[in-house]
């Protein structure tokens, strides 16, 4: 085998207008391979499948993430939004034992994403975050046609949090995260997740301790799931997490204000 090189490259833009409360974020990164390692798969006539690891040129990844957020006139509402996406190519051989034809499978899977986030935010009183990111994702195999696919999906978070004043020096807060798949006829089972989590402070001692309660996974539906699609096989995969659980715990927040050194 060559030796492998990846070359990547990057650029942003980020702007950020304290007075008019706007941002700009913009990034778009390229991952190219030299002489990457990909996979040369040979099949004799009984099916049996041996792999070996080849080189070959053309596999790249490309991300491009962007947000334009800013303040609603006469509210404490922000909003933002974006379009994101991805291009991915993956390169792979597939050996006919029996005919001896090798062919060079090429699978691209992009997306095409639109994300929107909502918040407000009051120092010492509340905090309110909304953001759903809307994904269309499309795979294709220049060999196996059978193992593309064409899907939405749809992932959501939301966030709040509450603090009561007084004696009570009590903090509430909760996060939610959705996620929404569309269903293909390959992958019966349920594939869509909803985490929910809770948590109350207490806040003691001028802020300086802190006593938590928090459940994880409320709904017990947190699992983990990936879904493959290359020139022989299209796969969805479902893996255990940490699941519901509670937590107590004792923070301490320190600082150090010591005088400035003296020479």
């Amino acid at each position: 085998l060559k030796q492998s090189f990846r070359h990547n490259f990057n650029i942003s833009y980020n702007s950020y207008n304290v007075l008019k409360e706007k941002n700009i974020w913009t990034n778009l990164s390229v991952n190219t391979t030299q002489h990457a390692f990909v996979q040369f798969s040979s099949i004799n006539v009984s099916g049996k499948r041996t792999y070996q690891t080849v080189n070959a040129d053309g596999p790249y990844n490309i991300n491009f993430y962007s947000d334009y957020g800013f303040k609603i006139n006469d509210s404490r509402w922000h909003l933002g939004f974006g379009p994101n996406g991805n291009w991915n190519r993956n390169i792979d051989f597939v050996r006919d034992e029996t005919s001896n034809v090798t062919t060079r499978n090429v699978t691209n899977t992009n997306s095409y994403g639109l994300r929107i986030n909502v918040n407000q935010y009051v120092p010492d009183k509340y905090n309110f975050y909304i953001g759903p990111n809307f994904t269309y994702n499309h795979s294709k195999s220049s060999v196996n046609k059978a193992a593309d696919v064409d899907y939405w999906q749809l992932e959501a978070w939301a966030s709040g949090s509450v603090t009561i004043s007084g004696k009570a020096n009590l903090d509430l807060g909760s996060d939610v995260n959705a996620q929404i798949r569309q269903r293909d006829p390959r992958f019966p089972q349920n594939n869509n997740y909803v985490t929910w989590n809770a948590n109350i402070t207490k806040r003691l001692f001028k802020n300086v301790w802190e006593v938590r309660l928090s459940v994880n996974d409320i709904l017990n539906q947190n699992v983990g799931y990936q879904r493959n699609f290359n020139s022989y096989s299209y796969t969805e995969t479902s893996y255990n997490t940490l699941k519901r659980f509670w937590l107590l715990s004792l923070i301490w927040n320190f600082k150090k204000n010591g005088a400035p050194a003296k020479f």
